[in-house]
């Protein structure tokens, strides 16, 4: 059995299909559940830092493009990253009827294929669950070197205490 902290070879393995890739993201749910948890996160990022239709939006561990789905409208571009390569197919197909997306394959360890201050609006939707501390910390500092000055941060994730 790999560790937890082989995030590509973990999260590639549990996404062969769509079907699997949306029963370890979200759940056993309907396409329903699904949008209503994306607008759920849409809300929580309009109440906190804000969409802007100009905004440049980064997703780390978009997973399925869950969220993507209902942010892409809103904004300039929308980038989904995320560790495993089928996760972003399955992504891919969600978010085909966009033309302002990208998707860009990931360590599980840091941002490196983005660029310096190029991003208006960093987001990880409980993510940070599934990664070491060290892993958590590295990415709170790589959202800081893409976004652009005056960029927003938005991070939520799970009390695994309760």
């Amino acid at each position: 059995m790999e560790p937890r902290s082989a995030y590509k070879s973990v999260w590639t393995a549990l996404s062969t299909t769509n079907k699997q890739a949306i029963t370890y993201v979200i759940g056993d749910v309907d396409a329903a559940a699904i949008y209503e948890a994306a607008q759920q996160t849409k809300h929580w990022l309009n109440v906190s830092v804000g969409i802007r239709p100009n905004d440049v939006v980064l997703e780390i561990g978009c997973g399925i493009g869950r969220v993507g789905q209902v942010l892409a409208p809103l904004c300039k571009q929308w980038i989904g990253c995320d560790v495993s390569p089928n996760m972003l197919k399955h992504a891919q197909e969600r978010l085909a009827a966009f033309d302002n997306v990208r998707f860009v394959e990931i360590s599980g360890y840091d941002l490196r294929p983005i660029e310096d201050a190029s991003i208006d609006l960093v987001y990880c939707t409980v993510v940070f669950m599934h990664l070491d501390e060290w892993e958590r910390y590295n990415y709170i500092l790589e959202a800081w070197r893409v976004l652009r000055p005056g960029g927003r941060i938005f991070i939520d994730n799970f009390n695994l205490c309760s």
